[in-house]
């Protein structure tokens, strides 16, 4: 445990506001996203390469830390994140579908 430098009796390491009852909830729903997220950042290295994986792994390390901290702010930053790479991908595949399949490549 992990105590503030400022003499208190509060835990640096854990949430800074006692969590309720739906927000235990809500951490198990979090838990399934994360391991769903694992499970395509191993699809992604194994097809793509490893590097392909290096913002799945940055979004899994910020979903563990707002798992644990139970931090708005990490979960809203791991949405952010994914919506960037969502997006790349959508845009891989209107160039994609534009050419023809890949058929008619400049």
């Amino acid at each position: 445990m992990c105590l503030c430098k400022c003499g208190g009796k509060r835990d640096c390491c854990g949430p800074i506001v006692p969590p309720t009852n739906r927000a235990k909830q809500l951490r198990t729903a979090l838990f399934v996203i994360g391991g769903c997220h694992l499970i395509v950042l191993f699809i992604k290295c194994y097809l793509m390469g490893i590097f392909a994986g290096l913002s799945d792994l940055v979004g899994l390390i910020i979903l563990l830390l707002a798992i644990i901290r139970f931090d708005y702010c990490l979960v809203i930053a791991y949405i952010v994140l994914n919506l960037f790479e969502t997006f790349s991908l959508i845009v891989v595949l209107g160039y994609y579908l534009q050419t023809d399949m890949g058929k008619n490549v400049p």
